[in-house]
C-alpha cells in the first residue's frame, strides 16, 4: 500500500503537474522535428530529456526522500533549454513558441526549488 501512496502523491504534486504540461509542448515540438531528417537526432535528444525530467521528478517525490532526483531534475531542465536554444536558432522553432517554453521550464525548476 505504500509504494501506491508515493505514486499518487508526486502525481499530485504542482511540480510534476507543470513538468508534465511542459513535457506535452515539448514533445509537441519534437513530433515535428523528427519529421525533418536533419533534425532527427536533435528531437531523439530533446525527447530523451524531457523524459528524463519526469523521471526524476517522480523518484524525488516517491517518498524516498532523496532530493538528488530534484537536483537531477533541475540540472535537465538546464541541459533542455540549451537544446530548446539549438531549435530556435535553427529557425524551426520561433522566439514566440521559445519564449512560452522557456517560461513552462522556468516554472518548473521554481516549483522543484521549492521542494528541495
Amino acid at each position: 500500500m505504500v509504494g501506491i501512496l508515493a505514486v499518487a502523491d508526486f502525481r499530485n504534486s504542482e511540480s510534476w503537474n507543470q513538468a508534465r504540461l511542459a513535457v506535452c509542448a515539448i514533445l509537441e515540438l519534437t513530433d515535428l522535428l523528427s519529421r525533418r531528417f536533419e533534425y532527427h537526432k536533435l528531437a531523439k535528444n530533446i525527447e530523451h530529456l524531457s523524459i528524463a525530467v519526469l523521471d526524476n521528478i517522480a523518484k524525488g517525490r516517491d517518498g524516498s526522500g532523496d532530493s538528488n532526483f530534484l537536483t537531477r531534475a533541475a540540472n535537465t531542465i538546464d541541459l533542455l533549454e540549451q537544446e530548446l536554444l539549438s531549435v530556435q536558432q535553427t529557425g524551426v522553432l520561433t522566439d514566440e513558441d521559445s519564449a512560452f517554453l522557456r517560461e513552462n521550464l522556468d516554472a518548473v525548476k521554481s516549483s522543484l526549488q521549492q521542494l528541495e
